[in-house]
């Protein structure tokens, strides 16, 4: 027997058993066993799904309700159950396990990747140099689980520096450190775009127009771009 906190006494599934067996309901305790309800679920990643536990003998007889000396486990070290009430935040199908001294039971758990969180652009860092072709840019979408929900590309709007780039090709022309950023619905994600200078393209002299006496003398500055 066990007991809840206040003292109440819990029968567990072998005191069952035995009061079972005691008054000739069941002959054999080999293969008793628990039934966990719901035998299969599903829930979103970060979700929780309760469970009760009933101890069946051999013959499929009820002995009664156990969840309160039922321990639940999950096979997947991302989940955890909490007395008869798991939660998981892995994709994907689980098996809850409930354990009442020598008889279990399990239970088969779907999770299903939670909502977009947020996005991770690539590439991530980029080095381009001015003038060069307009980098393409990708998001993938994960939920707040870091799961990966796919290319959500064609749903998300790119910018830089709050400029709008050309779909997802995004190109600034002054050197520097650029912020690139993808928005689906508000939930968004960062890259950093570098830009060099480009190679010299063309002098501006300084001054530009200018007198002197015959004889005289200009001197003059050159600013390459």
């Amino acid at each position: 027997m066990r007991r809840r906190p206040g003292g109440l006494a819990l029968a567990t599934g072998a005191a069952l058993l035995a009061g079972a067996m005691s008054n000739g309901v069941v002959a054999h305790a080999g293969t008793a066993h628990l039934v966990l309800n719901p035998s299969s679920s599903s829930i979103t990643a970060g979700g929780h799904q309760s469970y009760t536990a009933h101890f069946i003998d051999a013959f499929g007889n009820d002995l009664g309700d156990v969840t309160a000396v039922t321990v639940f486990a999950l096979d997947d070290a991302s989940g955890s159950c909490t007395q008869a009430t798991c939660t998981e935040t892995k994709p994907g199908t689980h098996t809850v396990t409930g354990t009442d001294g020598l008889a279990s039971g399990h239970a088969s758990l779907t999770v299903n990747p939670g909502p977009l969180d947020h996005l991770t652009l690539s590439p991530n860092p980029k080095t381009i140099t001015a003038n060069d072709p307009p980098v393409a840019y990708t998001a993938e979408g994960f939920d707040a689980y870091g799961n990966d929900l796919g290319d959500m590309t064609a749903f998300t709007t790119f910018t830089v520096d709050a400029h709008a780039c050309t779909v997802n090709f995004c190109s600034p022309t002054t050197p520097g450190d650029h912020t690139v950023t993808g928005d689906d619905g508000g939930k968004t994600g960062t890259a950093t775009l570098h830009v060099n200078v480009g190679p010299l393209d063309h002098l501006t002299l300084s001054p530009a127009s200018t007198f002197i006496p015959v004889g005289g003398h200009q001197t003059y500055t050159a600013e390459g771009f």
